[in-house]
């Protein structure tokens, strides 16, 4: 049984709707915690000392604080990507003429000033040291409702989250929110990701200041954060979510309780737009290539390593005029690195995936999301079928003219060997691939953000 299904069940067993505090039903915010757990993932708690071992970040940008914005942002600095010697986060595309303001939770660090493109930028440490102080102080008596539902269930299911420090972290969050709210008016909010960070997500609502979510990562019907059977206080949810495809837009059309369908938009993913239109060759790649008539790029998954490189270990010494590049998972620590390799495969470390994907007439693994990015990109897989994974993820999924499937090395040879990519239109690859990923991040993002406050 599946995460979701098993929080279905959960629902339907117990009366989760009157697990609340403060008259607020808090089952959303205890369920994300629970459904990490049954995933398999450490207990999710909400640890005293986290703020104060960043505390060396408290300062970072302070001054932007004292600044009037139209737009904030809760972002975090894991999520940048390098383009030309800066590191660019997604909502650094908003446009110059909205003053926007980074609130930037370091993962694990913030980049120095001038190695990011962003004008208004603070730490959201001192939001947390802040909440840390509200959970001791103000909100230190909160209570949970109805707590007998949740014991039985926790009694029952050997659940560990302290969900009391979740309750008085929400209500830390709201109150911060609404003191926000009161100070700087912004038109919008924009989040990585809502569900941690519910208690702002509510406290603008209250304000009638329209909230974001800018999708992050995978979103399907399996997903526990995007999925919901009940009906729940829409105030914890945000109001729009945008998109990287419309297959994400699908999962908001099912029987789901987050949001309603219209106000889910696609707007695409920024690098890989980015990357797609500014490929550049790289020098030591283009010097490497030169001697073979064909490229692999070949996105390793840990899970599969072995068993990839059975098959790639194969291919290199049947075709020694194709050149295989692994990009392993863990550049640190890596199987691949471990190998006696054929002098037709290489490893390379100084090109991140995307650059390097874009770099090859060929892309090859076995289900890593790669497969759908690569097409992004306009570089057609040849994919792995290695315990049927790779049909049953892509199958029917991926336009069959550009994704193709082998089941070993022969296979594989045989189709990098009968394929001409130069008949391929690299434009019909990349738009066989809008249900995905749509074109044109930038654009899309600021023509939502004009309409949606009337500009």
């Amino acid at each position: 049984m599946s995460v979701i299904e098993k929080i279905s069940e959960l629902e339907k067993k117990y009366q989760v709707k009157s697990i609340r505090s403060k008259g607020i039903v808090i089952w959303p915010l205890i369920r994300i915690y629970l459904s990490y757990e049954i995933f398999g993932k450490n207990p999710v708690k909400v640890k005293r000392n986290k703020a104060i071992r960043y505390l060396k970040n408290c300062f970072y940008g302070f001054g932007s604080w004292f600044k009037k914005y139209d737009i904030l942002v809760f972002n975090e600095s894991g999520s940048r990507k390098i383009i030309d010697h800066l590191y660019y986060d997604k909502f650094d595309f908003i446009d110059k003429k909205y003053r926007v303001l980074f609130v930037e939770l370091p993962n694990p660090n913030h980049y120095y000033r001038t190695l990011i493109p962003t004008k208004h930028i603070v730490s959201k440490i001192p939001l947390y040291l802040l909440i840390e102080v509200l959970k001791r102080t103000k909100f230190r008596n909160a209570q949970i409702e109805n707590n007998e539902v949740l014991k039985t269930m926790q009694n029952n299911l050997q659940f560990k989250t302290d969900y009391n420090s979740l309750v008085k972290q929400f209500f830390s969050q709201h109150y911060i929110g609404k003191l926000i709210s009161k100070i700087y008016r912004p038109k919008a909010v924009f989040f990585t990701s809502y569900f941690t960070n519910m208690g702002y997500v509510k406290a603008f609502k209250e304000f009638n200041i329209p909230t974001i979510e800018l999708q992050h990562g995978v979103i399907n019907e399996e997903h526990f954060a995007y999925r919901y059977f009940i009906e729940n206080d829409k105030t914890l949810f945000p109001d729009f979510f945008l998109t990287f495809g419309k297959s994400e837009k699908k999962v908001f059309d099912l029987p789901n309780q987050l949001i309603d369908v219209y106000n889910v938009f696609e707007t695409g993913h920024f690098y890989i737009d980015y990357i797609s239109k500014n490929s550049k060759n790289d020098p030591t790649l283009t010097k490497i290539k030169k001697p073979y008539k064909r490229s692999l790029a070949v996105s390793g998954q840990v899970v599969y390593d072995i068993k990839i490189w059975e098959i790639i270990e194969d291919s290199a010494k049947r075709s020694p005029d194709t050149l295989f590049c692994i990009i392993p998972r863990n550049v640190e620590d890596n199987y691949y690195s471990r190998q006696k390799l054929p002098n037709n495969v290489h490893i390379i470390t100084h090109l991140n995936c995307y650059e390097t994907i874009i770099s090859c007439d060929f892309h090859c693994t076995v289900n890593s999301s790669c497969s759908i990015e690569s097409i992004s990109l306009g570089v057609p897989n040849i994919l792995l079928n290695i315990e049927d994974k790779a049909k049953q993820y892509y199958e029917n999924k991926l336009s069959p003219k550009f994704t193709f499937f082998a089941n070993n090395a022969m296979e594989l040879l045989s189709l990098i060997e009968s394929i001409d990519v130069n008949q391929m239109n690299r434009k019909e690859i990349i738009d066989s691939n809008n249900e995905y990923i749509v074109p044109n991040f930038e654009k899309n993002l600021n023509q939502f953000i004009d309409k949606l406050l009337n500009v």
